[in-house]
Order: C-alpha cells, then structure tokens, then sequence
C-alpha cells in the first residue's frame, strides 16, 4: 500500500487491488456463491478492469464452480474474431463456467477514450453480434457488411458449452434479450 499525497491514507496499489479481488473471490467460490461478475470500463478509475478477458482468465485459474462474466463485452470496442477467440478460450480455462453479457456501451467518454465514434457504436454492435453468433456457431466465418468483413476464417476454437448471452436493455431494438450460442 502506498499513501496518498491529498490524505496520507495508505491505499492499495493496482496489483494489491486486483490480488484482494481474486482471493474474495475465491473464497466466494468456496462457499458455493452462484456469480461474480465484472464491469468493464476504460479511462475511468470505475473498476480498473479494462481487459476483462485478462482478469478472468486469472479468475479461472483459481476457482472451480463458480460463474462468471463481464457484465458486458463492449462489442463495438472488439474485433469479432478476436473476441470469438477470447470467449471461447476462457470458456475453456474455466471448464465451462463463463457466462456472456454484451452491450454497445453507454458512456461517450469511455467510447471515445478509445478513438471510437459513439455515434457508430449501434451499426457496430449490431454487426460484431452477428459475427459473434455466426463464428460461435460455424466451423468457418463468411461475412461482409458496412464494418467488417470476412471470407473463409476458420473457427479452431469452439465454445466448450452452450452460453446464454445477457444482452443490455440499452441495446438495438432489433436485438432479442436472451440468446444461446452453441458449440
């Protein structure tokens, strides 16, 4: 732990942050707790998770029966295949305990931390979902649209078990609210 300079109260440094967080949950784990799930946020101190992937892939290193997620992967912040890639390789590490929330994102500010147009988060959404849908489900992606476009990708790595997608209420309305993906 460090002191602040303002307070003098000793606060704990990121690494000491992230370390508190896995042992609580572990020891929620242990005592048969359902979920833990994780906010994702970037250029804000909300959380200091701006990888979920990252701290989740830690989580199922040290936990056996709980379920966890994001609260949402921001699609319009992910490559589709990558995180195609990434869901589908945490599914493994924790053998079958990640769940599935998505959203476009709500704050303009974090949108545009990372060089992203809020006003193209909804065609972007709309479109990462449909790739993410279609790779979870195929053994080979083909998709062309306004934003991204793909011919013949392989899918090597398959979802390990079906997942429900949690979808924010937020979302286009031309998204359904409780989806399944299945390997």
């Amino acid at each position: 732990m460090r002191p602040t300079a303002n307070t003098g109260i000793a606060l704990p440094t990121i690494g000491e942050l992230y370390e508190s967080r896995l042992k609580l949950i572990e020891l929620a784990d242990q005592a048969s707790f359902y979920g833990y799930h994780l906010a994702e946020h970037h250029g804000t101190s909300l959380g200091m998770t701006p990888s979920p992937s990252v701290f989740l892939a830690a989580l199922a290193q040290r936990t056996t029966r709980i379920r966890f997620s994001p609260v949402a992967f921001l699609l319009p912040m992910y490559h589709p295949v990558r995180l195609i890639e990434e869901v589908c390789m945490l599914g493994h590490l924790s053998q079958g305990c990640v769940e599935l929330g998505i959203s476009r994102g709500i704050s303009p500010y974090e949108i545009k931390c990372l060089g992203i147009d809020p006003d193209a988060t909804r065609e972007v959404f709309v479109e990462t979902l449909e790739n993410f849908r279609a790779g979870m489900s195929n053994d080979v992606l083909d998709y062309t649209g306004k934003h991204h476009e793909f011919h013949d990708v392989p899918m090597k790595i398959k979802p390990l078990q079906r997942m429900t997608i949690g979808i924010d209420p937020r979302t286009p309305r031309c998204v359904t609210h409780r989806r399944y993906v299945s390997p």
